[in-house]
C-alpha cells in the first residue's frame, strides 16, 4: 500500500508550495505546474520498462533501482537552481516511482491469488487512499516553517524507508522469464494489451480518469492562491 502510494504522495505533497516556488525560482506558474504534469507522464510511461525487467531480473532489484533513481531525482529538485533542473529532477523522480507502482502489483500477484488476491488488493487500496488525503497537509505543515526545498527532505526519508525495508524483502517471483524484455516478447504483449476488449476498455476510462485527476491537481493550487 505504501508502494502504492509513493507517486500520489510525490504529486500532492507539491500542491500547496507552487506560489512559493514561482517567487523563488522566478518562473511563470504554468512552468512549476508542468511538475506535476511531467512525473505523471514519466510514472506512466516508464511502467511499460518496469514491469518486464522485473520478470526478466527479478521484483527486488528493479524496486531497488526505481527508488534510487527517485532519490537522484529528488536530490536534483531540492537542489534546482531553476525552473529547468526542477522539472529535470521531477521527471527522475517519476520514472524512478514508477518501479514501486508497479512492483507493489506485481509483488501481490507473484503472493496471492483469486479471493485472497482480490482481498489484499482492497486492503492495499484502502492503505493508498490515505496517501492524497495527508499529502497536502504534509507539505504545507513542512513548506510554512522551512520552504518548498525541504518537503524533498522528507520525500528522501520516505524513499530511504522504503529502500530499508526492502533489504529485508524475499523476492517474490517464483520463475524468471528471460526473454520477458526482447523486443518481440514485448510488442506481442502491447498488442494483447490493446487488442483485449476489457483491457481496452479499462484503458479508455483509465484515460479520461486520469486526465481529469491531472487537470485538477495542476489547476487547484492556482485557484486556491487566488482567493
Amino acid at each position: 500500500g505504501i508502494l502504492m502510494s509513493v507517486s500520489a504522495f510525490s504529486v500532492d505533497i507539491m500542491l500547496p508550495s507552487f506560489a512559493a516556488i514561482v517567487n523563488d525560482l522566478g518562473a511563470p506558474y504554468g512552468s512549476v505546474q508542468w511538475t506535476i504534469a511531467i512525473y505523471m507522464f514519466m510514472a506512466g510511461l516508464a511502467q511499460i520498462v518496469w514491469g518486464p525487467l522485473s520478470d526478466r531480473i527479478g521484483r527486488r532489484p528493479v524496486l531497488a533501482a526505481g527508488l534510487l533513481i527517485y532519490l537522484s531525482g529528488v536530490a536534483l529538485s531540492a537542489l534546482a537552481p531553476s525552473i529547468f533542473w526542477l522539472l529535470a529532477g521531477r521527471a527522475l523522480q517519476g520514472f524512478g516511482g514508477a518501479a514501486a507502482i508497479v512492483m507493489a502489483r506485481a509483488i501481490m500477484r507473484d503472493l496471492f491469488s483469486g479471493q485472497e488476491l482480490a482481498r489484499n488488493l482492497a486492503l492495499v487500496t484502502a492503505i493508498f487512499a490515505v496517501g492524497p488525503i495527508f499529502a497536502p497537509l504534509v507539505g504545507a505543515a513542512i513548506a510554512a516553517p522551512f520552504g518548498w526545498r525541504a518537503i524533498f527532505g522528507a520525500l528522501t526519508l520516505f524513499a530511504l524507508g522504503l529502500l530499508s525495508v526492502l533489504v529485508f524483502m524475499p523476492e517474490t517471483i517464483r520463475q524468471k522469464v528471460p526473454e520477458a524484455i526482447a523486443p518481440r516478447v514485448l510488442g506481442s504483449r502491447l498488442v494483447r494489451m490493446v487488442v483485449h476488449p476489457q483491457s481496452r476498455r479499462f484503458l479508455i476510462v483509465s484515460a479520461v480518469s486520469m486526465a481529469g485527476m491531472l487537470l485538477i491537481l495542476t489547476a487547484a493550487p492556482r485557484i486556491y492562491d487566488a482567493e
